[in-house]
């Protein structure tokens, strides 16, 4: 063990000590089971995450100049760094008693030892002190790197993402449920209403070396996968639907499709390439994903790590429509600004206001094959 790791224990140790010792009930702005501590308790623990902080912080700027986190490039144990931390995220989401997905720390923790960055660790560890030792949820936290600047629009796309599904698969029992570019999802193992379900197909797309190290962490975990079907597709060299069909997708049934944080990444010819493989599929065919701003694309500010590509006008309907129907035979079915879906799913705090601010940037749509 290295200097470093023996004093993230030892003071892991004293947070810990510190949280449960003069802890006493209060009402939490996020769920009644959460029991903050004293303000003497807040001072002490502020504290010790400090030091972790600064650590973190400064690994995290070394880290991306070398651009070896939080970015989609795949790490040297075979993933990407993106996916990994974005699913460490939704844990801590999960842990704060304010996200969906009740199996992704679990999921995280086997990731980790496959190659997710140290100073990951560091970060949630400061976060989740922070976050059980406070009143209420501050914007200070939310605002940090890998915080809730990430964890709040990460809630709301997971949010939106499971109620589509339910919705289209209790309207279309033996449908295919497809994930493009799934990374680390676990919509597929965590969600009940899949299972038992008609004939449905679940089908997840992504690299080998992307799937290669997911399934290892399902398995060392415990997790029960083997009703979904792995697609191992190089999108860059391969056509996505071309592979899809020689695994068992039927293009002449009905699908729903989840494109989560892709579109920005690609050009402008590729998200209309991906929207014309799209309209090639059955009629009722649901194609989710969510999309920037091409001024937000063209911003250093906006992002660190792989440089984003591709952005609407704005991220108004008609300016989706406008795109949309350069490819015939597809519709805008639904389309919201976050700031809507924050009303909808990201919780407030104490003070009245949203746990960190309402991205303008970005929203996310639905189009369906007429």
């Amino acid at each position: 063990m290295t200097r470093r790791q023996r004093l993230v224990a030892v003071l892991l140790s004293v947070g810990i000590s510190l949280w449960w010792l003069g802890s006493r009930p209060r009402k939490s702005s996020l769920r009644p089971k959460q029991f903050p501590g004293s303000h003497l308790q807040e001072r002490a623990l502020d504290m010790i995450t400090s030091p972790l902080k600064r650590i973190y912080f400064h690994n995290l700027k070394v880290a991306q100049t070398k651009n070896t986190i939080m970015s989609n490039s795949i790490s040297s144990k075979g993933g990407s760094a993106t996916a990994m931390l974005t699913c460490s995220l939704r844990g801590i989401a999960w842990d704060l008693g304010f996200g969906p997905d009740k199996i992704a720390m679990e999921f995280a923790e086997h990731l980790r030892k496959l190659g997710l960055p140290h100073e990951t660790a560091v970060a949630q560890f400061c976060r989740r002190v922070r976050w059980r030792a406070a009143r209420c949820v501050d914007l200070e936290c939310f605002d940090t790197p890998g915080g809730g600047g990430i964890v709040a629009p990460l809630l709301v796309r997971n949010c939106f993402g499971d109620n589509l599904l339910q919705q289209y698969i209790f309207k279309h029992p033996s449908a295919q449920a497809v994930i493009l570019g799934a990374g680390f999802d676990t919509r597929f193992y965590r969600l009940p209403f899949l299972s038992g379900v008609g004939n449905l197909s679940l089908l997840e797309v992504d690299t080998a070396e992307t799937l290669i190290e997911k399934t290892t962490a399902l398995s060392t975990a415990q997790i029960k996968c083997d009703h979904v079907v792995f697609v191992p597709c190089n999108f860059n060299t391969q056509n996505w639907l071309a592979v899809l069909s020689q695994h068992g997708f039927r293009k002449d049934s009905p699908a729903v499709i989840v494109w989560e944080g892709v579109s920005m990444y690609l050009t402008r010819a590729k998200v209309l390439a991906m929207f014309r493989d799209v309209a090639k599929c059955a009629k009722g065919t649901l194609l989710y994903f969510d999309y920037i701003t091409e001024a937000a694309a063209k911003s250093p500010v906006v992002h660190t790590g792989e440089p984003f590509a591709f952005g609407m006008k704005d991220i108004s309907k008609p300016a989706l429509e406008e795109f949309v129907h350069l490819v015939p035979g597809l519709l805008v079915r639904e389309h919201y600004p976050f700031a809507v879906l924050y009303e909808r799913y990201v919780p407030r705090r104490a003070d009245g206001h949203f746990i960190s601010p309402v991205p303008t940037i970005s929203a996310i749509a639905v189009l369906e094959v007429a």
